[in-house]
């Protein structure tokens, strides 16, 4: 039976895929991706799915996309609720990683910015993140989606890229770092909603729409191979950051975040 329990001893992965309602790209992705792995009779699907299991979240902000608001319907920016838990779409997110303890996540938006990569990322910089769970996020995000990126033919950097990823907060409401502090290693995604450099005839076509939508698909894909391939080293990252947490030595830091090189 899949019990809480059951779940959580296959080291699951979490994708929450539209917590600003006005950005459905990534949203759009995880639907394609849950037929996908539903259907799929790919070795690559089956062996995974008979070793872990896929925790996909495609609207967790049902009101804000039903109305193309980033706010839910009180108007509540979610992603700065995950560790107040003042709204029930946060309560019942939380409520899924006390339960099914995923060990590994992925946080999808859109970005706006033309200047930026077409996948820009981040890890959680909250200054209270065990260090293991910073560098797991980290070789993830640069050691795999950067290098699987650039074969692709992507352009993957930090979010804020010009900026050396400096745009992310250090909020601990924010869904990468509540997930940090809970020691999962993760990352934000952001769509590059715009045309961008690399596009620059696009803007608010169709053709752009697929775009952003195929780079969250093959992200959250990429994803779920890492997780594949790096699975013993994220639960070891993690075992080492539980032991740090429950040592409760060491510094507490009110505000700041770690800084991303660009």
């Amino acid at each position: 039976a899949a019990t809480p329990a059951a779940v959580a001893a296959t080291a699951p992965v979490a994708i929450n895929c539209n917590v600003h309602g006005n950005e459905p790209g990534d949203r759009e992705a995880c639907l394609i991706m849950a037929r996908q792995l539903a259907f799929s009779t790919d070795p690559r699907i089956t062996d995974l799915l008979s070793r872990t299991t896929v925790l996909i979240v495609p609207t967790i902000n049902g009101d804000g996309r039903a109305a193309n608001t980033r706010g839910n319907s009180t108007g509540q920016d979610l992603n700065r609720d995950y560790s107040l838990i003042r709204q029930p779409e946060t309560a019942a997110y939380v409520k899924m990683v006390r339960d099914y303890r995923p060990v590994a996540g992925y946080d999808g938006h859109e970005y706006g910015n033309s200047r930026a990569g077409d996948l820009p990322m981040l890890p959680p910089r909250h200054q209270n993140v065990p260090q293991p769970i910073f560098d797991q996020s980290q070789d993830m995000i640069e050691n795999h989606m950067y290098a699987k990126g650039a074969e692709a033919g992507w352009w993957a950097c930090p979010y804020g890229c010009e900026g050396g990823g400096n745009v992310g907060l250090s909020e601990e409401t924010i869904l990468r770092n509540t997930l940090g502090l809970k020691n999962v290693a993760n990352s934000l995604l952001e769509l590059r909603s715009s045309g961008g450099q690399t596009r620059p005839d696009e803007g608010n076509t169709a053709n752009n729409r697929r775009r952003k939508t195929y780079s969250a698909l093959w992200t959250f894909q990429q994803f779920l191979d890492y997780h594949r391939a790096d699975r013993g080293e994220i639960l070891t990252s993690r075992a080492e950051a539980i032991e740090i947490q429950a040592a409760n030595t060491g510094r507490l830091v009110f505000r700041g975040s770690r800084p991303i090189p660009a």
